[in-house]
């Protein structure tokens, strides 16, 4: 897969997406060795969903829960991450949702690996629904411009 500011991009991706420059479009393989990773590992990634979250609900996203639903003023910005969802072969960490269009992002570290089920979600999707960051820089950077691309396109 290529990258383009910490996103990652496989050639079909790329091939669709022409105004992303610098892909590095060679494959790479699906199933490399495969190393368990360390508690550090575990909770660093955590960390990044935690200060991903945060940050959403600093832009004015409410997580999607039973009591943000009943609110008597709901907001129109909703994000959605299952927790302890091991091996959940239909949702990326998290799901974002505005203005009636959504993204899904899967967070990893750097040592983190794409599931096959996870890789699939990614590929079928296409980088404008689906996408995988590896740090805090990238995820702000990818939601940003899924904002701008929504308030564009409601002009």
């Amino acid at each position: 897969m290529g990258k383009f500011s910490g996103i990652e991009l496989s050639a079909d991706c790329a091939a669709l997406n022409p105004d992303v420059v610098g892909v590095d479009t060679a494959p790479t393989p699906l199933h490399n060795v495969e190393l368990k990773p360390t508690k550090a590992d575990v909770r660093a990634e955590r960390d990044l969903q935690n200060q991903c979250e945060n940050w959403l609900s600093l832009r004015g996203y409410c997580r999607r829960s039973p009591s943000c639903i009943k609110a008597a003023s709901t907001p129109a910005k909703w994000f959605v991450h299952l927790h302890k969802a091991k091996r959940n072969p239909i949702l990326l960490d998290l799901l974002i949702m505005s203005g009636g269009k959504c993204i899904e992002i899967e967070l990893k570290t750097a040592v983190g690996k794409l599931s096959e089920e996870q890789y699939g979600i990614i590929e079928k999707s296409g980088i404008r629904v689906a996408l995988m960051v590896r740090d805090f820089d990238a995820f702000c950077h990818a939601v940003k411009k899924w904002e701008n691309e929504i308030e564009r396109d409601s002009k």
